[in-house]
């Protein structure tokens, strides 16, 4: 259990990590793979990319990258014991 005191961000960034896994995992049960949710083609961003593709990705692969940011500057600003 967590601290409730100044620990919400924590929380957060474990719930983010959390929630992002078993959403993986419930694609993968029932479709047996994980659905992107967004892919761009390189029509679209052949300017910025160059091999004119960016990565396809999904709502629960985003929660996990952030809450692992958050995370890391949780654990970053923390003061050492």
């Amino acid at each position: 259990r967590l601290p409730r005191r100044g620990r919400a961000l924590l929380a957060a960034a474990l719930a983010l990590i959390i929630g992002g896994a078993l959403g993986n995992v419930i694609d993968r049960a029932i479709y047996g793979y994980v659905i992107d949710f967004l892919h761009v083609h390189h029509e679209v961003l052949a300017w910025a990319f160059e091999g004119g593709y960016f990565p396809a990705f999904n709502v629960a692969d985003s929660a996990i990258s952030v809450g692992v940011v958050v995370l890391l500057w949780c654990t970053w600003r923390e003061p050492a014991a």
